[in-house]
């Protein structure tokens, strides 16, 4: 029986980018659907600032005076999720943690603070109206990074800025690039020793120095030897 994981439900953007003040309903898989420059890397870009701190840009701010709120609720934190955490991870996030639901809250209140300066705050369940004063806990020491190790490093593929680029090198830092390392990674991880091992039984026998080289291989050299010594003396090829 495969567990249904937990997700960020819903989302609220305030004064980020496009996005004065907007709420998206989510779920473990949610696909945006719309015309070009609709705003939908801004939701993405909302989310994994929302996730994973780092300080923004004035070119961030749809209001430079006014700060930048994210807020976002978790569901489906199970116990077992969360006994597989470290257990320090696990004391910062259990307090919050009511019903498998964890409400969470970013603001950035000017554009290019320092990281340190941006503030997470954690739902208080106890407290019902989340616009009392105490409804909200501010920093909770270690919570930053317990919200980390809740979610993996989020992948972020753009897209093409250059086709032909793209299709011809796939590169890691192009978008068909990313795509082949994430469909790639885990076939490696499976299958990569059994394909290094047959990988080697073909270079010894393509190698001067195999150990199983091929005898055709080997006629090869003396015949094209045999040609060379009257023209270049002492040279050999292998």
């Amino acid at each position: 029986v495969v567990s249904k994981m937990y997700c960020l439900s819903d989302i609220t953007v305030r004064n980020y980018k496009s996005c004065v003040n907007a709420t998206f309903i989510l779920s473990e898989f949610t696909p945006l659907v719309g015309y070009n420059n609709g705003g939908k890397s801004n939701l993405l870009q909302a989310i994994r600032w929302l996730l994973s701190r780092y300080s923004l840009g004035i070119s961030d701010f749809n209001n430079p005076q006014l700060p930048v709120i994210i807020s976002g609720t978790i569901t489906g934190i199970t116990p077992e999720f969360i006994s597989g955490l470290a257990q320090p991870h696990q004391n910062r996030i259990q307090p919050f943690c009511t019903n498998g639901i964890l409400g969470i809250r970013r603001t950035q209140s000017a554009p290019s603070m320092s990281a340190t300066s941006i503030t997470l705050e954690v739902r208080n369940p106890a407290i019902s109206d989340e616009r009392a004063d105490n409804a909200w806990s501010i920093n909770p020491t270690g919570i930053d990074n317990a919200i980390k190790a809740l979610f993996p490093e989020p992948i972020e593929i753009g897209a093409m800025e250059d086709a032909s680029e793209d299709v011809s090198k796939s590169k890691s830092g192009t978008t068909i690039g990313k795509l082949i390392t994430e469909i790639m990674s885990p076939i490696e991880e499976q299958y990569g020793a059994e394909i290094n091992q047959s990988l080697d039984k073909i270079k010894q026998r393509l190698e001067a120095e195999g150990t199983d080289r091929a005898p055709e291989l080997n006629q090869f050299d003396l015949g094209a030897n045999e040609k060379l010594k009257d023209i270049f003396p002492g040279i050999n090829i292998r």
